[in-house]
């Protein structure tokens, strides 16, 4: 107390030696605005807004005690009184940029973007300043108002230059707009800029692949083989628009694999669509491919994972397996691996080392249902029920967003309840899921057989097949009732 009255005497004895006169009125006010700064700083934001109030019934045109107390109000979490407050400050100090700078986000918040885009334009005008015009952009952007963006942007080119991230905002503009031609106008303005730049013209073929023109898309990704025929972009592109049927674009993407001045990585990037697409026969056409990478580039990670996944999805489970493990011993980061290689201990029934490497992928994954999965399979090969049903809860309280690991964790549970004597028990606690899983309708039917109910397990075989399961099979099954 006795430092403040020392303050306040020296703002006196300072205005009186400027030959200033200070009403006592006056001191009070400013004693009560440190006050107030006071307490927001320690975050007693409404004791601090009744401070402000109270200077404002004595001095309501205080543009800087406005704009405190829409801060104090922000800070609140009461934002229609914020922006109240703080268009009162712009009221009263119009020429404020900080002021009206602090309204227009406010707004923005509120989902005002409108309105806080003319102020971020009046702004951007005063200043010239580069970030104030991207702002005013995005609220017109987040406003719905396209075409006004786009004209800000047109004015960020003069004013700042061409930007392509700016450029490329615009296309995605136009697209909302349905504006095809515009987009396409933009992307060319980059190409007659730049005519032997190959990116640009790469760009724009990949453009008309997404807006499905495949006749120009294909020109274009020619043009750019004719100018670089190991471009891997268009390479790829074009065994997309063509179809691997193509002989001539298969030439091409071998040609790409064997070449020795592309990297690895690019070549993986080549091949991961027909792997992904999980057709067996577009798989196996591309096995040389994918043994060739991974016997090549030994110490890329990528490329024995890709070799693996092809030869996995063949059927060929004893391949896969060696060069998942030499995937995981390049890297260990990738769950997918671990996940792919635990399958395949599992579908091979060795409880051992399914064990070992989920107990090791739990160390590294330990958000992962995966791993308490597969320790619960190796209890179930071992006969230790109890143990395995206390892993399946762990596995289904931490994974069972997953719907792909929520029916592995339902079928071992009824796997368990039947190896205890309950066939009934797994019946009833399948159907109770109501699953599109065909494995589960095969599962139900499969044990009403063992039970000799045979047209529940008819009804299940049908219902399998509608949802997808493997015919042949199932259809012998039915036939063998």
């Amino acid at each position: 107390m006795k430092e403040f009255l020392t303050f306040i005497s020296i703002l006196i004895s300072c205005m009186s030696i400027n030959g200033q006169r200070v009403s006592e009125a006056e001191i009070a006010i400013e004693a009560s605005f440190i006050a107030a700064n006071q307490k927001k700083i320690i975050g007693k934001y409404d004791e601090a807004a009744k401070i402000y109030l109270k200077i404002l019934e004595q001095d309501p045109v205080n543009a800087v005690v406005w704009y405190d107390l829409a801060r104090v109000y922000h800070s609140s979490k009461k934002l229609d009184e914020a922006i109240k407050s703080a268009q009162k400050a712009v009221r009263y100090a119009p020429d404020n940029t900080w002021f009206k700078l602090t309204l227009a986000q406010f707004q923005i918040e509120n989902l005002e973007f409108q309105v806080a885009g003319k102020h971020f334009g009046e702004i951007a005008k005063q200043t010239g300043d580069r970030d104030i015009y991207q702002r005013w952009a995005r609220a017109l952007i987040e406003g719905k108002k396209y075409p006004a963006a786009i004209s800000v942007m047109n004015r960020m080119d003069v004013r700042f230059g061409r930007n392509e991230s700016r450029s490329d905002d615009k296309i995605e503009l136009y697209l909302a707009m349905d504006d095809k031609k515009s987009a396409i106008a933009e992307l060319k303005t980059w190409i007659d800029e730049n005519p032997k730049e190959i990116y640009f013209l790469t760009k724009i073929g990949k453009f008309y692949s997404f807006v499905e023109n495949k006749k120009k898309a294909i020109n274009t990704f020619e043009k750019v083989l004719d100018r670089d025929p190991n471009n891997g972009d268009a390479m790829l592109a074009l065994q997309k628009l063509k179809g691997s049927k193509g002989g001539d674009t298969k030439d091409k993407i071998s040609s790409l694999i064997y070449s020795k001045s592309i990297s690895v990585d690019f070549k993986v990037k080549a091949l991961m669509p027909t792997v992904v697409s999980a057709k067996v026969e577009e798989v196996e056409s591309i096995l040389p491919l994918t043994n060739h990478l991974a016997t090549t580039y030994v110490d890329h990670p990528q490329a024995q994972a890709l070799n693996a996944d092809a030869l996995y999805l063949t059927g060929d489970f004893e391949s896969a397996q060696q060069f998942y493990i030499r995937t995981l011993a390049l890297e260990k980061s990738n769950y997918l691996v671990w996940d792919q290689l635990l399958s395949i201990y599992e579908i091979s029934g060795n409880k051992n080392e399914l064990s070992d490497l989920a107990e090791e992928a739990l160390d590294y994954f330990p958000n992962q249902g995966g791993p308490y999965y597969y320790l619960a399979k190796a209890s179930y090969f071992q006969n230790d029920f109890k143990e395995a049903v206390k892993l399946l809860s762990e596995a289904s309280i931490i994974g069972g967003s997953n719907n792909f690991l929520r029916s592995k964790i339902a079928v071992l549970n009824a796997l368990i309840l039947d190896a205890e004597g309950s066939t009934d028990g797994a019946i009833t606690m399948l159907e109770s899921l109501n699953s599109e899983d065909p494995i589960i309708s095969e599962m139900i039917g499969d044990f009403y057989i063992k039970i000799d109910r045979k047209e529940e397990a008819s009804e299940a075989f049908s219902k399998a097949i509608k949802q997808g399961g493997d015919k042949e099979r199932i259809k012998q099954k039915i036939q063998s009732i």
